[in-house]
């Protein structure tokens, strides 16, 4: 989560973006993301930077970073921008999109990788 719904950027708050058009999603949906941020509850400090880091002006003194997101995921757009006005700042960003899967597919394959060592197979997901 890069941004509460409540402060979305305007390319975000369309019903085209990732947010809506994945509403139903396995494994993650809207309606999941609309919980979370139900119990999370940051009322008027929703367009902070410390719950919507998204918004921040500039990412000048940042890390290398990696971002991965799912292209059938909620939050994709999110990740998307956020890496774009990371690298647009001169951070080093690695990103990479897994098209056609949902939200948590690069943890579950991890877990499979991990577990499957006796056929030696690794998906290009943990690479």
């Amino acid at each position: 989560m890069a941004c509460h719904p409540s402060v979305f950027p305007p390319e975000l708050a369309t019903k085209d973006s990732s947010y809506y058009k994945y509403h139903d999603a396995p494994i993650l949906s809207t309606k999941s993301m609309d919980d979370f941020w139900y119990f999370y509850n940051p009322g008027k400090r929703a367009g902070e930077l410390d719950c919507s880091p998204l918004l921040a002006e500039e990412f000048k003194e940042f890390p290398p970073t990696y971002i991965s997101v799912a292209g059938c995921d909620p939050l994709r757009d999110q990740g998307i921008m956020l890496a774009k006005k990371m690298d647009a700042d001169g951070v080093n960003v690695k990103f990479e999109v897994m098209g056609g899967y949902p939200h948590g597919t690069m943890s579950d394959c991890s877990r499979l990788i991990a577990q499957d060592t006796t056929i030696g197979h690794r998906s290009r997901v943990g690479k």
